[in-house]
């Protein structure tokens, strides 16, 4: 129902209210992902490209809390912890569904990184790194053999994933920084 709200406002040529991003705000940054490395036999697929820069806010939360959030609509903060100006947050998105793959994908997405501050003690930039980890799900029901389409000529499987090893997994690595 959230998301036929949205979607109304917008067609109406409202924004909708963008949601706050809890504790207590850090810093505002423009954000910008450089692709560094793919890593893994199961990689193959990927192409890593920089995408267009975004708005994201770091904020403490209470005790060791931290969160990152996207200022769009319907955008869930991503919560974490901090250590001083270090910050780290993870996310896993389980049950992904990739045409050619007979078995569901888990997405990890890991985050970690400093405030950087100027003298007077305000957050100035951010610096740090951002971690795509693909994997075949834990599903014990999957076959990762199984075939749900005729693989490219010269490959096992249409799945990227599947006879990239015992567990196969791609790793992509971004360097994030943010003014």
């Amino acid at each position: 129902m959230t998301r036929l709200a949205a979607l109304a406002l917008l067609l109406a040529g409202c924004d909708p209210a963008l949601p706050p991003c809890p504790g207590t705000p850090q810093g505002t940054f423009l954000f910008e992902l450089v692709p560094t490395q793919a890593v893994g036999a199961a990689c193959a697929f990927a192409r890593p490209e920089s995408p267009d820069p975004f708005l994201g806010v770091v904020s403490w939360l209470p005790g060791d809390g931290a969160a990152f959030c996207l200022p769009r609509p319907l955008a869930a903060p991503k919560v974490g912890t901090h250590s001083g100006d270090a910050v780290s947050f993870s996310t896993e998105e389980a049950a992904l569904q990739v045409s050619g793959c007979s078995c569901q994908l888990a997405l990890l997405e890991a985050i970690a990184g400093r405030v950087l501050r100027d003298g007077a003690g305000d957050a100035v930039e951010f610096e740090g790194e951002v971690v795509y980890t693909l994997r075949l799900s834990s599903d014990p029901s999957c076959d990762p053999a199984a075939q749900v389409c005729p693989p490219p000529a010269g490959e096992s499987s249409c799945c990227p994933l599947v006879g990239a090893g015992a567990v196969p997994s791609c790793e992509i690595r971004y360097t994030l920084k943010g003014k």
